[in-house]
């Protein structure tokens, strides 16, 4: 079941284009939706980043009429959604039409469903043939696609396949121009491109990409980015038994004309197509196109894929197709016989007879064009006789000279008296049509023409073998469709593991990042409130781990507010004392000492968020939103670093120690006076080192002698970006009027203020008793 109110849609079907208004590229065709995939329910959403907008999104029924829908309102930013639409249940096409959008309007406006694709990851690839600025335009919109949808996994979905009909490069036949493009060399061999691009994606150079659907695209098409896209979504539901199609061009693209809109809509099946999408193992199941000259490939094929019983269903989205002229007419005669529309030798032989003397008889008593005509017309019969392999790449034919008067019209009547006699031999003539188709279709065939090799060559056409070619041709097929049914099982068997993890999120709501991220982060925002000045007025004790720090110098510490980090604990078996607030923020801190660090008690923790992506979520832990640099490698590359946050709510800013991180938490809390301690300021460094963390070796650079085990990573500290650090945070700290003092009993650092730490903290002072 559809729900999108308040959680928004997963799987975008289909954009909408301002630029187009209210035109059929924009309508969604439900009854498509409905006939061919597995689509049960979907909506329309209207998210406004900027301004408002208001849609009204209108139901074209059969009749022409055109009623709302729905309507959808967006005052200011925000989403609006409609009610569920079911395909089963709603009848014509949903057109959306902008009726107000303010000047400033910035919005995005789609039709999607929260349904399970019947392939998620289905990989579509799209082969257009062409040549030039077509083939350049083609590949500039396909990377707009991939750029505008990467969120969606474009990338990986989806490969555009260009077979350039000029070029003529043997040595390099599939070349790589881009990222997700690929391009075929085809002037060479003179093949028709989308069956070269086929053959090179089932079985051929291509076929390693694991491609999953087809998109086929004529010659001259210049797809845009929503397109792809739209096709893209439409793979992923498309049921195995059916195939898509663009529509006829007729001139009614205007929505403004519902009932021109319903016309297309009933008769786009039954026409041509010229943008075709087909699942892969029709592939493998129906073999390919053969090798006709366009159009009677693609027609040839569209009745060879719908006599096999897949279901013709033509988007009124889809680009329309574009004018284009019959084939020839042998080529006509060569589709009758293969669609078993020739049984009768006479009918036929009387209707070519007739054809030949209009044609003659047209250009009056002795002229010259119908003459020519007449001619042309029995050129195309014989390559009806020829057979359908005479189609493939004919051989051009030397213009004949002119017939002379005297002898014209008889040399006409001898041609056309020993085509009707080659006529009669019809049936033979439709079985040699079948076997050829048989042959044509083929990966051998086809896998021969990539090969830059003639056509017509004999080897196509062998009769002693013919039979056992054949059949492993058809065993080699059908290798291919068990392969790739094994690896849509897999595919499909993750899907169901993915739908069971989604189903078990949305039970525990989890399913919505943001609303997850939003629970995760309530406590501990709640928690930051509490904290905000919460020690205004009182002195903050900030303590180092190094070498001068003394275990016995903690206890003087229970009068002041207490911050310390990483591995202070190692202190806790000899003193009473612990800090008031804990901190870490070195992730291999957090990896290393995990359980010990979780297992604190005593102190309130306040880490960064980002040491939720190494695997701590402790539940006695505030954690706040982290900021990071520009670039942790080199952060003095960023003129502006290191940032200070003086808000904890809005986030804690990185400058290389946990110390910086630590001065923004006191002034947070109102404290007045920042007192530093047990920070040297100087490191003893390893002779091991990998990339910048060093591996320990005994060296002591901590209060603690076990404070690191021998070959412990730890990472490399940069004291001149600590330097930078300091000098900001006292900067800051002498705006608010806060002193920063270091105390440290040894130190090499200058920045702040020195300070005895016997005087600040003088002997004597009673250590905190402890319960």
């Amino acid at each position: 079941m559809l729900a999108m109110h308040g959680c928004g849609i997963r799987h975008r079907l289909q954009g909408y284009s301002p630029e187009l208004g209210p035109a059929a590229a924009n309508a969604f065709d439900v009854q498509a939706w409905a006939r061919a995939t597995t689509l049960e329910a979907f909506g329309m959403e209207l998210c406004v980043r900027q301004g408002a907008v208001t849609v009204s999104l209108r139901q074209v029924m059969p009749d022409g009429s055109l009623p709302e829908y729905c309507r959808l309102d967006c005052p200011a930013p925000g989403s609006a959604f409609s009610p569920p639409v079911f395909t089963a249940q709603t009848q014509g096409v949903l057109l959306p039409v902008v009726e107000a959008a303010s000047p400033d309007a910035v919005y995005d406006l789609y039709f999607g469903t929260n349904e399970a694709p019947l392939l998620p990851a289905a990989r579509t690839a799209f082969i257009l043939e062409g040549s030039g600025p077509d083939l350049d335009a083609a590949a500039a919109a396909f990377g707009r696609f991939l750029e505008e949808h990467a969120r969606h996994g474009a990338a990986e979905a989806a490969h555009l396949v260009l077979v350039d009909n000029e070029d003529a490069a043997p040595a390099l036949a599939v070349s790589r121009p881009g990222a997700g493009v690929s391009r075929i060399a085809n002037g060479a061999t003179g093949v028709p491109g989308t069956g070269r691009g086929l053959y090179e994606a089932c079985y051929g150079s291509l076929a390693a990409e694991g491609f999953t659907h087809l998109c086929l695209l004529r010659a001259g098409r210049r797809p845009q980015a929503g397109m792809f896209a739209h096709a893209a979504a439409f793979m992923r539901f498309l049921r195995p038994e059916a195939f898509l199609c663009a529509p006829p061009a007729d001139g009614s693209a205007d929505g403004a004309d519902p009932a021109a809109l319903m016309r297309r809509a009933q008769t786009a099946a039954t026409a041509p197509w010229d943008w075709c999408c087909l699942d892969a193992r029709s592939i493998h199941r129906h073999g390919l196109p053969c090798p006709f000259p366009v159009p009677a490939a693609e027609r040839e094929y569209s009745a060879r894929l719908q006599r096999a019983g897949l279901q013709l269903a033509a988007p009124l989205s889809f680009q329309p197709a574009a004018d284009q002229a019959p084939p020839g007419y042998g080529a006509q005669l060569t589709l009758r016989a293969l669609q078993g529309e020739l049984a009768d030798p006479d009918a036929l032989r009387a209707e070519f007879s007739a054809a030949v003397r209009s044609r003659a008889a047209a250009g009056g008593a002795g002229g010259a064009g119908g003459a020519g005509g007449a001619w042309a017309l029995m050129n195309e019969m014989d390559a009806f006789l020829a057979g359908p392999e005479a189609m493939v790449l004919p051989a051009a034919r030397p213009p004949r000279p002119p017939l002379r008067p005297p002898f014209r019209s008889w040399r006409l009547q001898r041609r056309l008296r020993r085509q009707l006699r080659a006529l009669s031999r019809l049936p033979q003539l439709v079985q040699r049509c079948s076997a050829a188709r048989a042959r044509l279709a083929t990966i051998a065939c086809w896998a021969q023409m990539a090969g830059n090799q003639p056509a017509a060559d004999p080897a196509l056409v062998r009769p002693g073998r013919a039979e056992t070619a054949l059949q492993r041709q058809r065993e080699l097929a059908a290798l291919h469709l068990k392969a790739d049914t094994f690896h849509r099982a897999e595919q499909n068997a993750r899907s169901r593991q993915l739908r069971q993890l989604e189903d078990q999120l949305a039970h525990n709501r989890l399913l919505d990042t943001a609303r997850a991220h939003a629970d995760q982060d309530r406590a501990s925002q709640i928690l930051l409130s509490v904290l905000r000045n919460r020690h205004k007025g009182a002195r903050a004790v900030i303590v180092g781990n190094g070498p001068s720090l003394r275990v016995s110098d903690l206890d003087r510490l229970h009068n002041s507010v207490t911050f310390a980090s990483n591995k202070i604990y190692l202190a806790y078996e000899d003193t009473c004392w612990r800090p008031d607030y804990y901190s870490v923020e070195d992730h291999l801190v957090i990896q290393n000492n995990w359980e010990r660090i979780a297992g604190l008690e005593g102190s309130l923790k306040i880490f960064p968020a980002n040491v939720r992506d190494f695997g701590y979520h402790a539940a006695d832990t505030v954690f706040v939103p982290f900021r990071p640099p520009r670039s942790f490698e080199d952060p003095l590359s960023d003129p502006d670093f290191p940032a200070f946050s003086e808000d904890l709510s809005h986030g804690i800013c990185w400058g290389s120690t946990i110390v910086y991180s630590q001065i923004q938490m006191a002034l947070f809390m109102g404290c007045a006076e920042i007192v530093l301690i047990g920070l040297d300021h100087s490191y003893v460094l390893p002779k091991v080192k990998q990339g910048n963390t060093y591996l320990h070796a005994g060296e002591q650079n901590h209060f603690h002698p076990g404070y690191r085990e021998t070959g412990e990573r730890w990472h490399q500290p940069n004291l001149e970006v600590l330097e930078v650090s300091y000098a900001r945070a006292r900067a800051r700290c002498e705006a608010r009027g806060v002193r920063v003092l270091n105390a440290s009993r040894q130190t090499r650092l200058e920045v702040f203020e020195r300070a005895a730490f016997d005087t600040l903290f003088p002997p004597g002072t009673p250590a905190k008793e402890t319960a």
